[in-house]
């Protein structure tokens, strides 16, 4: 047996969030590790199977994601029966990544939760909020987001958005000076 099997063994995670039973361990790609509940990642999410639909995990198998630790404990926090945790401090760009997160795995109501707070903060940083809109095909409010930087540098917007949200911006820019 690999010595660093044993140590996974050993060291499977609690949950954070309620004391059933951890069937699934998932890792950041910091590599720290978390317990989760497969039922409620098959219930909250689209990105896990179906409980019982494959076999279960092997002794230290683990479930290595691309997301930060900071992104994995809000996402499994949505994961639970509870309230939603409180994402209102986060920095900007610590939100547009878990909003990233949430619509990649499909948790869709916890997608809602993130991008009601992003949508708050249109006034405050409407370029980097624009830019996200695109990246993730999010056209709510879109209009209204890009009406808010027509008064910014070409450089400073060149700079900020990817070829599609650039499109977007451009289209509107032409709209407003009809």
């Amino acid at each position: 047996m690999h010595p660093n099997t044993e140590v996974s063994i050993m060291s499977t995670p609690e949950c954070k969030y309620c004391p059933l039973t951890v069937d699934v361990v998932v890792q950041s790609s910091n590599g720290d590790r978390f317990g989760a509940h497969s039922k409620n990642l098959e219930f909250f999410t689209d990105a896990f199977p179906v409980t019982g639909s494959t076999l279960p995990p092997q002794n230290g198998e683990v479930v290595e994601l691309s997301e930060s630790s900071e992104i994995i404990h809000f996402m499994l926090a949505f994961t639970h029966n509870l309230p939603p945790p409180n994402v209102t401090s986060l920095e900007l760009g610590t939100l547009l990544v878990l909003g990233e997160a949430m619509k990649k795995y499909g948790m869709y109501l916890a997608s809602e939760y993130v991008t009601a707070e992003i949508n708050r903060r249109i006034p405050d940083e409407p370029l980097k909020i624009l830019a996200y809109k695109a990246k993730v095909s999010d056209f709510s409010l879109i209009d209204e987001t890009a009406r808010r930087t027509m008064k910014l540098l070409l450089q400073h917007v060149l700079s900020e958005l990817d070829p599609s949200a650039f499109r977007i911006w451009v289209r509107l820019s032409f709209q407003s000076k009809d």
